[in-house]
């Protein structure tokens, strides 16, 4: 009976083990999203910006497009809105990618947290097992 005791007192450690690992899990994966999201945050708002500035270069160019002789004037408006419009889609990218990684992370803290309530379970029915046993 000692031995029967023992082994479910072996398991109850391996669960803390458990418990100890996924709390740790949970806390790296909080961090990891607040990071996530940070990064996600700048590049939402670099985003805005250069759509921002494109709308402002076209806005330009239709104004110029009023005056004939801003030719010059014109060119080089269009060629910055070129240059914009190049880093766009790059930042569109970014931002999936971003949103995918914080999407991930809250997949697996909540996993982790299945995984934790899951483990608290298995505890409380070896704690309840061994005090059946020691009766």
């Amino acid at each position: 009976m000692r031995e029967l005791i023992g082994s479910y007192k072996y398991i109850g450690a391996s669960i803390d083990m458990d418990l100890a690992t996924a709390n740790d899990g949970v806390a790296y994966y909080n961090k990891m999203e607040e990071l996530y999201k940070t990064h996600l945050t700048a590049v939402n708002e670099e985003v805005k910006k250069v759509e921002a500035d494109i709308k402002a270069e076209d806005d330009k160019i239709k104004k110029i497009e009023n005056e004939a002789n801003k030719a010059a004037e014109k060119t080089q408006s269009m060629a910055k809105k070129a240059e914009l419009e190049k880093y766009l889609p790059f930042l569109n990218s970014l931002q999936k990618e971003y949103e995918s990684l914080v999407s991930k992370v809250n997949t697996y803290t909540d996993n982790l947290k299945k995984v934790i309530s899951n483990c608290q379970l298995e505890k409380k029915e070896a704690e309840i097992t061994v005090k059946k046993i020691a009766i």
